[in-house]
């Protein structure tokens, strides 16, 4: 199972970061303040930088090597997916649920690489 979720979501975040910049699928419909939102990431040019994170943990998840690192990499971004589709365009809701499970599960099955990173420091 944690291989087909590496698979998953890595092809997912590859595809769709290299999507985000040569623009080769139909963008859906989606609500006027959601596009907004990403006209604004656009102009200070954060956009770009969620897409090369995209890609270098969609990358790094298919090779298959540094899968927690991968994961540190995309949780922030997964999170913002989250709020992005819950808040302005609820529709797509059920991908960004889909793509937070599938990390979590990798993250579950590498729990013992992650969690040390929640101890305290010394």
């Amino acid at each position: 199972m944690s291989t087909f979720a590496r698979f998953t979501l890595g092809i997912t975040f590859v595809v769709f970061s290299l999507d985000g910049v040569l623009h080769v699928l139909p963008l859906p419909p989606m609500p006027a303040p959601a596009l907004a939102v990403i006209e604004v990431l656009k102009g200070y040019g954060l956009f770009y930088l969620v897409k090369a994170l995209e890609l270098t943990g969609g990358l790094l998840l298919l090779r298959g090597r540094r899968v927690a690192l991968a994961l540190l990499l995309l949780i922030p971004v997964l999170v913002n997916i989250l709020w992005f589709d819950a808040v302005l365009d609820p529709a797509s809701l059920p991908v960004g649920l889909l793509l937070a499970g599938l990390a979590g599960r990798l993250a579950w099955d590498g729990r013992a690489v992650l969690v040390p990173l929640l101890a305290p420091s010394r």
